[in-house]
This record gives C-alpha cells, structure tokens and sequence, in this order.
C-alpha cells in the first residue's frame, strides 16, 4: 500500500483567544488528525510538524 503523508494546516483570522491553553488552532488540528487516524487503512500518516497560522487579520 502507499502511503500518503498529511500535513496538517491550521488558521486563524485574530489574535482573540490564541493565549488560551487550548485555542480554535488546537481544535482545529484535533478534529483534522482524528480524520487522518480513521484513513490510516487507506495509507494516510500525519507528519509529525504543525503548520499554525494565527492571527493573519491585516491592520487597515
């Protein structure tokens, strides 16, 4: 079988919350690696780096 690697990009708009233990970026990455555990079968592995992009909201 051949396997796949997921990489796993998360994003948020504002710097709101982001200091909080656990922020919408954790959820994110959460909810996104759950998804590639449950492909495992097909192929799917998670590398093991994160990709967070908080606070992207450009200042008019």
């Amino acid at each position: 079988m051949k396997k796949l690697r997921c990489a796993i990009y998360t994003r948020k708009s504002s710097k709101d919350g982001l200091k909080q233990e656990f922020n919408s970026l954790d959820a994110q990455r959460e909810v996104c690696a759950a998804y590639i555990a449950s492909q495992k079968h097909e192929g799917w592995v998670l590398l093991p780096e994160d990709y967070d992009d908080g606070a992207c909201q450009v200042d008019p």
